[in-house]
């Protein structure tokens, strides 16, 4: 069995997992509740909205909780450690009042370009949304950090109630739409993240500008490639939504959207086990250097591949009717050949999952980021093509085949750096 779900680490691996079922079923059910109540139009310019929020978290992600993940252990001391804090905290506000400068202008831009309706209203909720969300995922992934998984499920939980309880308040007062679900979205973020903030501020303690420079400086020189790797992921990914939109129309990126939130069921395994594998890998690479980086990725590589293979598999056959119950879609054609390309190409980012967190653990995130860049060329490069002659069963294979060649260049780069799995090596 696998060290990283063994132990005292499997603990945290299972609740991760738990955890990651607890924010991947509410964002599933809250896509449901949208595309039902307010239909697949209002579904397409919340996925538009959803995939700007989603923007912000990894660049927060890239340059603020990951390097603090890896470089946490070079501080012994307690002082130290709430002095990192405070500066992490500081970081993820700073880069949340940036992003908040930023979205209105450019989103009123693209939305008039798009001819999106009542953009303003949307993204005035997206405004408000940014700094609540960015706080809660900074949260989750600081504890995590900390390896404080139970307190992550504790968390999530309080806001997973909150918000499917306003939806469904708003549903029933048929208020709901795209915006006021981004503010309810807004209001659950923010409540529970306030509290936590109030309630873990001595974890947080003060620092000099120097200190401040110095690990500004570190992050941005360490999560730039991973900020740039996840921004293309994301941009191949979430990103294709926008492509639809121009060339489709929002009732089509909501169509999209549904086939696509059934495919992200395999996110809670995947996302939960690597809440707990990057710290898990770092420390690997501390202390037994790259050959323990090695043996751990591959193993846990092996499970994922296993495991996420299952699920794609029934989604790629059942997929279509569950889809078509759960949003009442007329639109039916095409929706098996859609779902089935998109559960493939989460398998292929699943698959590689480990692979991602072993090269950014021994310092090589500008490979990452090199194979998601070639994941969104040949993503980008594709779907334009095909979207016009096939529709959204183009942009479905776009997405496919630029996970495809992002995965096949992370395995070899990973192996190039490492060397390949020696399935006989016995588990430490």
């Amino acid at each position: 069995m696998l060290n990283v779900v063994r132990g005292a680490t499997a603990g945290k691996s299972y609740v991760a997992v738990a955890d990651r079922l607890v924010v991947s079923g509410a964002s599933f059910l809250t896509m449901i509740i949208v595309g039902r109540a307010a239909g697949v139009t209002e579904l397409g310019m919340f996925a538009l909205a959803w995939s700007v929020l989603l923007v912000t978290n990894v660049v927060v992600e890239a340059l603020v909780v990951t390097p603090f993940t890896v470089f946490v252990g070079e501080h012994d001391k307690q002082a130290d450690r709430r002095a990192y804090a405070g500066v992490v905290l500081a970081q993820a506000l700073g880069l949340a009042g940036a992003a908040m400068a930023i979205v209105p202008a450019a989103g009123h831009v693209l939305a008039d370009s798009l001819s999106i309706e009542r953009s303003a209203s949307i993204m005035w909720a997206l405004f408000v949304a940014i700094p609540m969300v960015v706080i809660r995922e900074f949260a989750r992934r600081f504890l995590f950090a900390t390896l404080e998984a139970v307190k992550v499920f504790v968390l999530d939980l309080l806001v997973a109630a909150l918000q499917l309880s306003t939806l469904i308040a708003l549903w029933t007062m048929s208020e709901l739409s795209a915006t006021t679900a981004l503010a309810s979205l807004a209001f659950s973020s923010g409540i529970v993240s306030a509290v936590w903030l109030v309630m873990e501020r001595r974890k947080f303690g003060r620092f000099s500008a120097d200190f401040l420079r110095e690990k500004l400086r570190a992050h941005v020189k360490f999560g730039r490639w991973v900020g740039a790797a996840q921004l293309s992921d994301l941009a191949a990914t979430h990103g294709i939504v926008w492509v639809i939109a121009a060339f489709s129309g929002a009732t089509a990126t909501g169509i999209f959207a549904a086939c696509n939130s059934l495919a992200l069921v395999v996110n809670p395994l995947i996302l939960g086990l690597g809440s707990v594998l990057l710290p898990r890998t770092a420390r690997a690479g501390r202390e037994g250097g790259r050959a323990e980086v090695s043996r751990v990725v591959w193993k846990v590589t092996g499970f994922l591949v296993a495991a996420i293979g299952v699920v794609c598999l029934g989604i790629a056959v059942f997929g279509s009717q569950i889809v078509v119950a759960l949003y009442s879609l007329d639109f039916t054609t095409g929706l098996a050949g859609i779902i089935a390309l998109l559960a493939l190409s989460h398998f292929l980012a699943g698959a590689a999952f480990a692979v991602d967190n072993g090269l950014t653990a021994i310092a090589r995130p500008d490979l990452n980021f090199a194979a998601a860049f070639a994941g969104l060329i040949v993503t980008l490069t594709s779907s334009l093509l095909l979207i016009v002659p096939l529709g959204l069963i183009g942009a479905a294979l776009g997405v496919a085949l630029g996970a495809f060649a992002s995965t096949c260049f992370q395995f070899a780069a990973f192996a190039r750096q490492v060397g390949m799995p020696r399935w006989n090596t016995r588990s430490r």
